[in-house]
């Protein structure tokens, strides 16, 4: 089974899980725990792939084939721009009307300037007040920026692994201090926001999960060259990691959880660890298949429409008051439908061929 099923397949659960939150289903009765968890979490799962294709893309390009590293960057960049430029001038275009999650109704130029820059997730109030979910994105690019020195410095399993350790420290100390002291005197309309961003919208909160696609990067490589012909060891070792992240996720869905003081970040960030590994080593059609793949394959348009698709189903369609579960249920099935044909068309109408144009110019 070729590896980038694995990581597609993981992306199409997780941007299930992330739509079932954002439709409002963690008002669901028994599923709560489990549905919330999923969609809250499902970023962290994102990161962590997007930072190890990042490595991986970098070896390929810059260290093995020699690129610059700027062109490395520029490409990079190239692939994200087209359809996050497109969804940020229909939000300026269009206003808060379709955009549900979207924190401000007048745009400051400092705002907007911020966003087109990719530099939101470092203001507070300027991280997710757009689209909605655009946070997302700022993380993606800081981790390119970073990419090539944290590579170069951090360049086996064992440094990767104080890495993690040394971010996830610092991640922790940080909130605690701005959250206790620094933060006291926001009102508590806006502390929501600030709260938010120094616990998951600031890049600082997401360097334990670049470390964390680094080591996923490296047990990879190792992975190939010790266990690549040894079947048995491989279903012993995934069985035994799946076996670990279900006891920790099924835990996890049951509200925050610590162990040893370390915070709830970083165990999330552990159980995501655990499961990519886990079918890494050896993959399970259950959770590895071509319809969760193919969901996958179209996450980045997915993660960036979807609110959109909410609000226009919200608007139009009537409630049923007399029935939550199927009104949820139906919304839910739209949104993810729309959601992924619009994300379809928006990839082969104007992703894909800017990708084919910079493709021919680059030969």
């Amino acid at each position: 089974m070729k590896r980038d099923s694995v990581f597609d397949s993981l992306k199409g659960i997780a941007i299930l899980g992330i739509v079932l939150v954002h439709s409002y289903g963690e008002n669901l009765p028994y599923l709560a725990g489990c549905i919330k968890a999923m969609g809250a979490t499902g970023t962290t799962l994102f990161l962590m792939i997007s930072a190890y294709f990042s490595f991986l893309s970098y070896e390929k390009n810059v260290i093995v084939a020699q690129e610059t590293h700027w062109k490395w960057l520029l490409e990079k960049l190239f692939r994200i721009i087209p359809l996050y430029y497109f969804f940020l001038f229909l939000r300026l275009l269009l206003g808060t009307t379709f955009f549900p999650y979207s924190g401000v109704t007048n745009v400051s130029f400092g705002n907007a300037i911020s966003h087109l820059l990719f530099i939101n997730s470092f203001f507070p109030e300027y991280a997710n007040s757009l689209i909605g979910v655009e946070w997302f994105v700022g993380i993606v690019v800081f981790y390119y920026f970073v990419t090539p020195l944290v590579y170069k410095v951090f360049n086996n399993v064992v440094k990767a692994f104080a890495g993690f350790v040394a971010t996830s420290l610092l991640a922790l100390l940080v909130n605690h201090f701005c959250v206790i002291y620094l933060f006291n005197g926001i009102s508590s309309d806006r502390r929501y926001v600030f709260d938010s961003w120094i616990g998951g919208w600031f890049p600082l909160a997401q360097l334990e999960v670049l470390f964390a696609g680094l080591i996923v990067f490296q047990l990879i490589k190792y992975n190939d060259i010790v266990m690549k012909n040894d079947r048995f060891l491989r279903i012993i070792l995934s069985t035994t990691m799946l076996c670990v992240f279900i006891v920790l996720f099924s835990a996890r869905t049951v509200g925050e959880f610590r162990i040893f003081g370390v915070s709830n970040a970083t165990i999330c960030v552990f159980i995501y660890f655990v499961l990519i590994m886990a079918l890494e080593v050896f993959p399970i059609r259950l959770i590895v298949n071509p319809i969760f793949a193919f969901i996958g394959k179209y996450t980045y348009g997915i993660f960036l429409c979807h609110t959109v698709m909410i609000g226009i189903i919200n608007s139009v369609m009537p409630s049923m008051n007399d029935n939550f579960m199927l009104e949820w249920l139906t919304k839910y099935a739209i949104a993810v439908l729309t959601s992924l044909g619009v994300s379809v068309l928006l990839a082969k109408g104007i992703e894909e061929p800017l990708l084919n144009k910079m493709k021919r110019e680059r030969r």
